[in-house]
């Protein structure tokens, strides 16, 4: 639709009747202040009524919401009312395939004793999930989570090269060889979890060497601290503490897993979800308690979330990935 520019000048009230444009402009006086791409508007926190803010946080922190369609946005020093803006881009569903010893598995809130085996052929799952319309995967090398390097690059290197699609690899990723071979094997993204707690410095490296687009930091959760080593330990890094320090470094992708609705069939942690949101303003893919079409569909009333990662509701049947996408 190309380039749809508003000026945003002081007090001045801009009604916006299209829902889709690429950008915007900030102005004042004559001089362009800033250009703010309409991805950078996301949702806020205020519980029931819509509140936005901008990614560039030198130009604005919160939007605090007036009423069912109005905000107040801080721009620079001074205050410009804008209509709310409906968020339009799908939210892309992940199905995950969970490996441990090369087999297909699932695990109830991550512990290895309440794991369920369901074949030991991985690529045929990757094949099956996109053929019913899956358009990217979501990998956890479980021995890498527990034993802190990979364990299942051979069966990864073969899904990879079965599908025609984008796979997002976690588990492991705790050295910048393991990140390398990784990439080699053919995936599109790494997750780095317990390293990213433990060393912000080797994050920004990763970053600064393979871009924040390929590098995603999972935060898994458990009551708002942070959870490492295959969730074996916890942390006392605090969940949004985490996410403002890696998105300060260029991470682009937070995965964010609520351990206790996990393989549970309970539904995601939307006000989590929600607080996540008003902190880390680039892609949010939800994971964790994803059972049925409404989930979903909550997910997507949130608005601005990236993605939904589901899990053990397809290998159990409780729901199709067709119902999901529908």
């Amino acid at each position: 639709m190309g380039n749809r520019k508003v000026e945003l000048k002081k007090d001045c009230h801009i009604f916006l009747n299209m829902h889709y444009f690429a950008s915007f402009q900030i102005r004042e006086d004559s001089s362009m202040v800033e250009q703010v791409p309409f991805k950078h508007l996301v949702p806020g926190s205020s519980p029931g009524l819509p509140s936005f803010c901008f990614a560039k946080t030198s130009v604005a922190k919160r939007l605090h919401s007036l009423g069912s369609n109005a905000v107040w946005i801080p721009v620079i020093s001074r205050l410009t009312f804008v209509r709310r803006i409906p968020h339009f881009e799908p939210m892309l569903i992940y199905p995950a395939i969970d490996l441990l010893a090369g087999k297909v598995v699932r695990l109830e809130q991550g512990k290895k004793e309440a794991c369920t085996v369901y074949s030991s052929d991985p690529v045929a799952f990757a094949k099956q999930w996109k053929a019913e319309g899956a358009q990217i995967l979501h990998v956890v090398d479980l021995d890498g989570a527990f034993e802190g390097k990979p364990g299942n690059l051979d069966s990864i290197r073969s899904i990879v090269q079965s599908i025609q699609i984008p796979v997002q690899l976690g588990g492991g990723m705790r050295t910048e060889e393991n990140v390398e071979n990784a990439f080699k094997a053919g995936v599109s993204r790494v997750v780095i979890g317990t390293r990213a707690v433990e060393s912000l410095e080797f994050l920004a490296a990763l970053v600064k060497r393979w871009g924040g687009e390929k590098i995603a930091v999972g935060i898994d959760a458990k009551e708002g601290k942070v959870a490492v080593k295959g969730w074996t330990e916890a942390s006392t890094v605090d969940v949004l503490d985490l996410a403002q320090k890696v998105q300060d470094l260029g991470v682009k992708t937070v995965i964010y897993t609520d351990i206790a609705t996990d393989g549970m069939f309970t539904g995601p942690n939307y006000p989590a979800l929600q607080k996540l949101q008003s902190v880390f303003v680039h892609d949010i893919i939800a994971s964790g308690g994803v059972a049925t079409v409404d989930h979903i569909r909550k997910l997507r009333q949130m608005g601005n979330l990236h993605g939904a990662i589901v899990g053990k509701a397809l290998y159990d049947k409780k729901v199709s990935l067709a119902e999901i996408l529908a």
